[in-house]
Order: C-alpha cells, then structure tokens, then sequence
C-alpha cells in the first residue's frame, strides 16, 4: 500500500474540498510499462495510457484542518516489489471566503512553488509551498 499526501495554506475563510479521487504515475502489471498515470477511486482504478482496468483501488482519504492549514492523505494499492510512484496529483475546489465562488486547482510533483491559487475575484484562497504530493509505504 502507498500513501500520498499533500498540504495548503488557507486564506480569508476559504473553504476547500478535496477530490475523492487521485491520480499518479506507477508501474502497471497489466502492459507492464512504467510511468503509467493512474486513476484510482474507492471502486477501482484505470490505467489512462491504455484505458484498462489497474488491479488495484483507492482504500482511505483522510483531510484534516490544522492551524490554518489542510492535509489530504490518501491510501492505494501499489504494485509489489516496484519503486514508489514518481508523480502525483491531487485535485481540489476552493471556495472562496469573500465572494463565495469557486475555483478549481491542483497539487502536482512537477510545479514551481511556491504557487497561490486565487479567486476570479482576486481574494488569494491557498498556497501551496513545498514539493508535493510526497509517497511513503504503508502497511495494509
């Protein structure tokens, strides 16, 4: 099993909903090529390059809010023996706190940070300041 995480910095009342899915690139066992993006879900997962179905699915999301701060963790099936994966995006709605919109972002390995998200209305909703999403192994 692998976790992936990720943390933002809220702003002005903003509120945000993380997605109940998650995407990241691993190895698939079924066309066995590595870097696969792969969307998993609590009833499954889909392999993107070939559209087939990963034998694996999502089994937790947790977020918790902490300090002006919320994490989002999430735990999938991984292959066995294969490296961790290399790239992650977790998706998430922000809405804002002064005008009451909402606007669509997303956490992912390969962006610059740090990276503000803001509101068509200009109020800045989050930051995301570290590389991240981060993967660690966990114990089923």
């Amino acid at each position: 099993m692998t976790q992936i995480g990720a943390e933002l910095l809220l702003y002005a009342g903003t509120a945000v909903d993380f997605a109940e899915t998650v995407e990241v690139a691993t190895f698939c066992p079924v066309c066995e090529k590595t870097d696969r993006t792969i969307d998993f879900t609590r009833e499954g997962a889909v392999c993107r390059g070939q559209g087939h179905a990963f034998p694996g699915r999502m089994f937790a999301r947790e977020v918790v809010t902490e300090g002006g701060r919320q994490r989002a963790s999430y735990v999938f099936e991984s292959p066995e023996g294969k490296p961790l994966p290399s790239w992650g995006r977790i998706r998430f709605v922000a809405t804002c706190g002064a005008c009451g919109k909402t606007t669509r972002g997303s956490i992912q390995n390969n962006e610059q940070r740090p990276k503000e998200t803001r509101c068509a209305c200009g109020q800045l909703l989050v930051t995301d300041e570290q590389k991240q999403p981060t993967f660690r192994r966990v114990e089923a």
